[in-house]
């Protein structure tokens, strides 16, 4: 098969000791000999940039025909023939499904001064959506993706909230499918409405005022809704109570049929900005003045495809936009639209050493985070980039999902570390401090155990991090059985 595999700047290496001394002798003891079904090789070669580069199974990649399909059941039976043989497979099994059974939370994220979360009680296929009127209030399902089809199948997609967080839209995915089909709620009393979208696809739900902006298709030819291609991408708006045939349609642009459009709105409903992708890496930006109208005037702020340029939040006229530009680390840079048709750019957080991570306006202020050495780091700066103060971590983890609101100092976020648990915490951006909320409680004593970072300089002398856990109390000397686990492509870092 052929991959394009791309060097990661930061590789992070998990290291666990596991398994006994006595395990893997007993082990070995049941090896045998293993016959691999034979996997031909093809006389193909392709050049690349001068390079001949040999794809000896090429074959292997029409998996439709029955010579793949013979080849795949027979490395199917080989390798659990030989799994099922493991004598202490089923008893590793129990013991992992026993460490994964418990409550599991994410940080909440507040709409319309109402609180919402994910929570999975364990083991359910798909973690529930609760409300609460408060913080510390009671806690209500608001929407159990488990429940929205008999055989579990169907799964929630995506999520949009209108400004005064009275009606939420929603769309789901059936069976993995990449169509997803929205549905609107009435937060307070629960009640479906009438409102139902079909055809979405690569679409957000951007509320404005009494309806939402979405993307989609058109309805493909039936009997080729999983093999159509994707063409001609627009955007519309659907106004609460209308059927889909009344939608507006605000933009699309038939000349260039294999670009995708995604609408986001900002908090102050004063401008929706539209992403414009191709199939290049990077993406345009435009924007539109809605206080003008959703017919007023498109105006494209970027227009070329060669960098990354993402809205984290805006004050009035200025907008917040992280992008790669001129920053393979990433940047935040402040644009300012005071006059649409003359935008102007200035840096705020110039690129460091880290990479840039995720960010927000948030209580009138920047909330950005790194990744150091592949671990979470996060500080606060004031709209002008003037850096304020760090947060202070729990440890050497990561960072997971980060909310809050543009004119509100209340943020949370979580946080989970190879010895710790996924955890939530309340911060308050005005005085730097956080407040665990929200702590699982697991079968087994982590305080036995820790972790360690260590470097080891590669062949060209860059400083590769790796992690190591273990048992308090093991001398590390290189003979304790070791599961050893690295990564180093597609930019992708492996982190606590």
């Amino acid at each position: 098969m052929r991959k394009v595999i791309q060097v990661s700047l930061l590789v992070a290496t998990v290291v666990f000791y596991s398994c006994t001394q006595t395990e893997m002798k007993k082990e070995s003891k049941t090896q045998e000999k293993l016959n691999y079904p034979v996997a031909h090789k093809v006389d193909t070669v392709d050049k690349y940039f001068g390079v001949e580069v040999p794809d000896p199974y090429r074959w292997m990649e029409n998996d439709t025909t029955k010579e793949v399909a013979d080849w795949v059941k027979k490395q199917n039976e080989l390798t659990f023939g030989y799994l099922e043989k493991i004598p202490f497979r089923d008893s590793i099994k129990a013991r992992l499904t026993e460490l994964w059974d418990f409550e599991k939370e994410s940080a909440p994220f507040k709409r319309g001064g109402k609180y919402f979360y994910y929570r999975n009680d364990g083991l359910q296929n798909q973690s529930i959506l609760y409300v609460k009127d408060s913080l510390n209030g009671e806690a209500k399902v608001f929407i159990d993706p488990n429940k929205l089809s008999d055989d579990g199948t169907v799964s929630l997609a995506g999520m949009g909230f209108s400004t005064d967080g009275k009606k939420m839209a929603y769309s789901i995915a059936r069976g993995g499918s990449d169509w997803n089909e929205i549905f609107v709620k009435d937060v307070e009393t629960g009640e479906l409405l009438s409102d139902h979208i079909e055809w979405v696809k690569f679409s957000s739900i951007a509320w404005f005022k009494d309806g939402f902006f979405y993307s989609r298709y058109d309805k493909p030819v039936e009997g080729k809704e999983l093999s159509n291609k994707n063409e001609y991408h627009k955007i519309y708006y659907h106004v609460i109570g209308d059927s889909q045939s009344e939608d507006k349609l605000v933009f699309e642009n038939p000349d260039v049929p294999l670009r995708t459009y995604y609408s986001m709105v900002t908090e102050d409903e004063k401008y929706l900005v539209i992403y414009e992708s191709g199939t290049t890496h990077g993406n345009a930006l435009l924007f539109k003045e809605l206080d003008k109208g959703i017919d007023s005037e498109l105006y494209t702020v970027v227009e070329e495809f060669t960098h990354e340029f993402s809205v984290i939040g805006n004050i009035g006229t200025d907008f917040y936009i992280k992008t790669n530009l001129d920053a393979p680390r990433y940047k935040l840079v402040k644009l300012n639209l005071d006059d649409i048709t003359k935008p102007e750019w200035e840096d705020v957080i110039p690129q460091n050493e880290n990479v840039l991570g995720s960010c927000g306006v948030m209580g009138g202020k920047l909330f950005v985070s790194y990744m150091k050495d592949a671990h979470s780091v996060a500080s606060v700066f004031d709209l002008d980039g003037k850096k304020l103060y760090d947060v202070e971590l729990p440890g050497i983890g990561s960072l997971g999902s980060v909310s809050g609101k543009t004119d509100e100092s209340e943020v949370f976020y979580s946080f989970s570390s190879f010895t710790i648990p996924s955890c939530v915490y309340r911060y308050d951006i005005e005085t730097n401090q956080s407040e665990k909320i929200f702590e699982p409680s697991i079968d087994i004593d982590l305080s036995q155990y820790e972790t360690k970072q260590v470097f080891y300089k590669s062949k060209d002398g860059t400083e590769i991090p790796m992690f190591i856990c273990y048992k308090k109390g093991i001398e590390l000397n290189g003979d304790n059985p070791t599961l050893l686990y690295g990564y180093g492509g597609f930019n992708i870092s492996l982190t606590p």
